[in-house]
């Protein structure tokens, strides 16, 4: 087997592992869930540095350097030159991977968003930062209409 479908499988491994991680988080997001977070982060994290890794192996493989930014161009311009037909549907697997996995992590940013505006709006409830027209003060009395308290009009 060449290096380069070995690295690729690793890469495809790599993607599964955090597709799971990223499922993960969603669960924890969507069920509001976030003391689970910085575990999964952590998961995260690391799945990220051991795909940063092999895909420094495979630019060094197929001779792209670091700073090379259109990974799926070169790859094709390899491929061309030494066709592998193995080695390029393992590519086509790992370009698939990433944009679900891209694709699922831009959804865990827009419901981290929703989450913030939840604790926002809760801090913001919790700290009186309403407008003047709620219907009770800091001291649990009623802040609005007259501006004399429950006990005063009995």
């Amino acid at each position: 087997m060449s290096r380069l479908r070995q690295l690729l499988q690793h890469e495809l491994a790599g993607l599964d592992q955090l597709q799971h991680v990223l499922e993960k988080e969603n669960q924890a997001l969507a069920a509001g869930s976030t003391e689970l977070l910085p575990p999964i982060s952590e998961q995260k994290i690391a799945c990220m540095k051991a795909l940063e890794a092999l895909e420094e192996q495979r630019r060094q493989v197929v001779g792209a350097s670091a700073s090379d930014k259109n990974a799926r161009e070169t790859m094709a311009a390899w491929f061309r030159g030494q066709p592998d037909k193995n080695a390029e549907t393992l590519w086509q697997s790992v370009i698939e991977k990433s944009l679900a996995a891209r694709h699922l992590h831009e959804v865990n940013g827009q419901l981290i968003v929703l989450q913030l505006g939840k604790t926002r709006e809760a801090l913001d409830i919790l700290t009186h930062r309403q407008n003047d027209d709620s219907l009770y003060g800091s001291d649990g009395q009623s802040a609005s209409g007259s501006g004399k308290r429950i006990s005063d009009s009995a």
